[in-house]
């Protein structure tokens, strides 16, 4: 289940894998992901963002069900190694 978190929330403990979910004042929801070494999670590298789009998400979307879905992929790939860590980003690697 895709972790949901408070908007700016300090000091995150990342339960499901390094992307989270948020819903901003109420404006939509997003996906964010953990930037290490920073205190908070931050919005995904442009190569997270592509994919996004790819399973069907772009930008923010009132549709809580697809951004846990897509959450969840992401946070799947991560698992498998196609979303990696690079220097103290998470990029997609194809």
């Amino acid at each position: 289940m895709a972790q949901v978190i408070g908007y700016f929330e300090d000091n995150v403990v990342f339960t499901e894998g390094p992307f989270v979910i948020c819903n901003p004042l109420g404006n939509g929801w997003r996906i964010e992901v953990e930037l290490k070494g920073h205190h908070c999670p931050i919005l995904p590298d442009l190569t997270i963002h592509k994919l996004k789009e790819r399973l069907g998400m772009s930008g923010k979307t009132m549709d809580r069900s697809l951004t846990e879905r897509v959450c969840n992929t992401l946070n799947r790939m991560a698992r498998n190694g196609e979303i990696v860590l690079n220097g103290n980003s998470w990029v997609h690697t194809a």
